[in-house]
């Protein structure tokens, strides 16, 4: 994961130079490999283990870099979105909206297991042309081509908001529709890189009225990409089931930024805001306006909640935490902590994306981290050294001593 400081800048407030950020990162377990220079700015280069997917974004890092420091996080501003974020009068649609465009829109999702939600926005009266330079500039620094204003604009919330999106041309879509569906045996669609792929029925495929059009969470199909010639676009954000999309990939062997984040899990809570966003970011660059929506699926996430015992976790640290600093340390990586009476146990509740905290030794890893682990004291275990034979015991007592001086070491 390439981070620019310039742009993590927007979100986070940074008091270290590149070095020094980089080893705080490092020491909270987000390993900085390296530090370049593109186009005059800083990019660190991170190390992103498999299980924290929400670290795939600028947004995932901006939240870690305010957790490790205590600075504010602050999100971007989207308007004219149902989970609006911070957007002043903007129009908040309920959950279920369903807004008829002039367009006919259709969306329906056939296979449920490969596509939780499936979330498309129309939007009309588009102008493709060039990126300004700050968002091209961005683009590249984080390694990717700039393209034209409209891809370029998923691509941008690809890396802010860590979900793939996909543009498609509207009006090269047969009957204006798409269907989430299962490929049929040897159906056959030319990617966006120019090759001709045949597909399996284990494959889900994005389609028209007629044929396939991409294939979901790896690659868009050239037949619908959008070109100069494009003025309605069909923004696609999704959330496609990790195995599917990773076996899929590999039987291909396609990987692609959009594969590499959806087999690794995406927020399903995301998809919305991910969406709205680009929705913004493109109709301010190529005009134009949203005029329809459909969202379609699972809305919310079950929610993981988890136990904690302050006793336990500062006896498996060896710290003497109190849980009012526990409890902010974990309300600044998105959990809502609440304690139960005057007593040492927490009941924390993970946000949507960090699917990965599912137990109290998770929950002790990242107070750990974030605590500092170069601020936890080493100690070496104690035990009493005992004499076997002045010690009287039967087998069964001395198996379970000696499991405990075991223990002990």
């Amino acid at each position: 994961m390439k981070v620019p400081l310039e742009w993590l800048k927007d979100y986070v407030s940074i008091r270290f130079k590149p070095q020094a950020l980089a080893e705080r990162l490092t020491m909270a377990g987000l390993e900085v490999v390296g530090i370049h220079e593109v186009e005059g700015q800083p990019v660190l280069d991170l190390e992103i283990t498999p299980n924290r997917a929400d670290c795939l974004s600028m947004l995932g890092i901006a939240r870690e870099v305010a957790a490790i420091t205590g600075q504010r996080l602050k999100l971007p501003t989207v308007r004219g979105s149902r989970l609006e974020v911070r957007g002043k009068g903007a129009r908040r649609f309920p959950r279920t909206t369903s807004h008829e465009p002039r367009a006919s829109l259709k969306i329906l999702i056939e296979d449920p297991q490969g596509c939780s939600r499936y979330i498309g926005r129309l939007i009309e009266g588009v102008r493709v042309g060039p990126s300004p330079d700050w968002l091209a500039k961005r683009l590249r620094a984080c390694g990717a081509r700039p393209i034209n204003a409209v891809v370029d604009a998923t691509n941008y919330v690809l890396l802010e908001y860590g979900q793939p999106l996909h543009a498609f041309d509207f009006s090269r879509l047969a009957g204006g529709a798409i269907r989430v569906r299962r490929a049929t045996p040897h159906e056959r669609l030319r990617t966006l890189d120019g090759l001709e792929r045949t597909l399996d029925a284990s494959m889900l495929v994005i389609s028209d009225a007629s044929q396939a059009v991409a294939i979901a969470g790896v690659m868009g199909g050239q037949g619908s990409e959008v070109g100069p010639g494009t003025s309605t676009v069909l923004l696609e954000s999704a959330w496609f089931d990790p195995l599917m999309v990773r076996r899929t990939a590999r039987a291909l062997g396609l990987t692609t930024e959009s594969s590499y984040r959806f087999e690794r899990g995406v927020d399903l809570e995301g998809v919305e805001s991910a969406s709205a966003r680009a929705a913004q970011l493109m109709t301010e660059l190529a005009g134009g306006r949203v005029t329809g929506l459909r969202d379609l699926g699972q809305q919310t996430s079950p929610r993981i909640r988890v136990a904690l015992d302050v006793t336990q976790l500062n006896r498996w640290l060896g710290t003497a935490l109190q849980p009012p600093e526990i409890r902010t340390r974990l309300a600044r990586i998105g959990c809502r902590v609440a304690s139960a009476g005057s007593g040492p146990m927490l009941h924390v509740e993970a946000p949507s994306f960090r699917r990965d905290l599912t137990q109290a030794v998770d929950l002790t890893e990242e107070i750990a981290r974030l605590h500092g682990y170069d601020r936890i004291r080493a100690r070496v275990p104690v035990a009493p050294i005992i004499d076997p034979a002045q010690v009287q015991a039967s087998d069964f007592q001395r198996r379970q001593m000696l499991t405990w001086l075991c223990a002990g070491l």
